[in-house]
């Protein structure tokens, strides 16, 4: 029996997109249909221009409706669970816009299909893999990309991962289910955050990251409906609390030599915090002169505190687990085409 593929599509003011995305879709699908079936997935996150009645009745799509606007990350959820319902054995999110080209769904496809059903994985699409000339992403993308990912990386200890706010994802059902119903400290987020959350709880449960290569569509009239300048302190106060949690569940939860480091850290840095306030301090107001044992000890916890926090940075940077590449003939072809167009 061919294995059931799930494509989830967030639709929110998508006008005059849609329509051709599904189409696209589904003339990219039917060149496989030998090797998998297809199912798709519209949700109509409320979308004041009904984007989704754009969409030609001949189709045979699954549109969902949201009585109200919950976000992308809520929509996404919303087809996750229709597809997982109906017993699909991977689900991949696109979207609605035409950003992310239907193309490499194709060998995206065929990579789902080659994995083991037991295998937890994440694959996840990055604008930054590679640099080009002819593909134009915005200018403020790139700079929040430049600042922001490699505190991610930080927080989810990846290695070699690049454009954490892609929402060109794909999955197996296990471990859709795992991200959705085992309930973890990381939660995932229904707007904005969808995408990070979404990694981090990846991370969490120890899925293998795989990213592959991909030139995004940005039509000139293209224009995001975040407003970056609100997203800047909610992004980071997440990546820093996802930093937070990591730190605790990967050194306080589980016991190792970080957590050795990072206890003989806070005692000796307890201890030079204590004695500067307690003792050498008042020593000086009182102009008293600090004995050389109390100026030895201080001065030999401020070495043993730094050269434990060097270690602790270098075997937390190790352990990290590197994200794998997997390289899609169609981005050559992509890149070639827009190469021609220039």
């Amino acid at each position: 029996m061919k294995p059931i593929i799930g494509i989830v599509i967030p639709c929110y003011k998508a006008n005059g997109l849609i329509n051709s995305v599904i189409k696209k879709i589904i003339n990219t699908c039917y060149k496989i249909n030998n090797i998998a079936n297809v199912k798709i997935y519209l949700i109509n996150d409320f979308c004041p221009k009904n984007s989704w009645q754009e969409v030609d009745e001949k189709y045979d799509i699954e549109i969902i409706h949201h009585s109200e606007n919950l976000g992308v990350g809520f929509a996404s959820k919303s087809g996750f669970y229709a597809a997982l319902k109906d017993k699909c054995d991977a689900v991949i999110k696109i979207d609605a816009d035409g950003q992310h080209p239907p193309e490499y769904l194709i060998e995206i496809i065929k990579f789902l299909v080659s994995r083991s059903e037991n295998e937890m994985f994440l694959l996840k699409g990055s604008r930054y893999c590679f640099r080009n000339r002819f593909t134009k992403i915005p200018i403020m993308r790139r700079i929040g990309s430049l600042f922001l990912e490699p505190i991610a990386r930080v927080g989810l200890n990846c290695r070699g991962l690049t454009d954490i706010a892609n929402g060109f994802i794909a999955t197996n059902s296990l471990t859709l289910k795992y991200l959705l119903l085992v309930n973890t400290d990381s939660k995932i987020f229904s707007r904005y955050l969808f995408e990070s959350s979404f990694l981090e709880k990846s991370c969490s449960i120890k899925c293998q990251i795989y990213q592959f290569p991909m030139a995004a569509n940005y039509g000139r009239n293209w224009i995001s409906s975040m407003e970056s300048s609100k997203m800047i302190f909610p992004i980071l106060s997440f990546w820093f609390k996802a930093i937070c949690r990591r730190i605790f569940n990967q050194y306080l939860f589980n016991l190792n030599l970080g957590t050795l480091l990072l206890a003989i850290f806070f005692s000796a840095i307890s201890y030079v915090i204590y004695t500067f306030f307690y003792i050498i301090s008042p020593n000086i107001t009182y102009g008293i002169t600090v004995s050389a044992g109390i100026a030895a000890s201080f001065t030999s916890m401020i070495t043993i505190s730094l050269i434990c926090l060097c270690l602790f940075f270098f075997y937390d940077y190790t352990s990290a687990k590197r994200v794998k590449m997997v390289n899609f003939r169609y981005y050559l072809d992509d890149i070639l085409l827009r190469k021609d167009s220039n």
